[in-house]
């Protein structure tokens, strides 16, 4: 399991820094070069494939306890980052909330979610 956690970690590194470049890299890097941008989207995709093997393979190593925790903490997170963006949508498009929802919020809002829930889930087996 350690081993196909540290490739879960490696592939979400390089899936990571190859996101970044994907939006970083037309601004900052290159600019109108749109074939460098196809490069770095093309990368990113395919880390996206391997990250998705790599998570698979890391699941089938667990053992029975840490599936369920871990579909369970999948679960929670899901339904929190949809409904909880959905609404935070609707009250920005009906004038409640002037703050604007953004991808990039929505995202560290279910990371954040996902290690509350295995924390908070965890602890009810323990």
């Amino acid at each position: 399991m350690k081993k196909n956690l540290l490739k879960n970690l490696l592939w979400t590194s390089l899936w990571l820094l190859s996101f970044a470049l994907l939006v970083v890299g037309p601004r900052e890097l290159w600019e109108n070069n749109n074939l460098f941008t196809i490069f770095a989207a093309f990368v990113n995709l395919v880390l996206i494939v391997s990250m998705l093997y790599s998570n698979k393979n890391l699941f089938k190593s667990y053992d029975e306890l840490q599936k369920t925790i871990n579909l369970k903490a999948t679960a929670v997170t899901l339904f929190l980052t949809v409904f909880l963006g959905l609404f935070w949508e609707g009250i920005y498009h009906s004038g409640l909330l002037p703050i604007q929802p953004r991808f990039s919020l929505i995202v560290v809002f279910s990371s954040i979610s996902m290690i509350v829930s295995s924390v908070v889930i965890s602890r009810q087996y323990s």
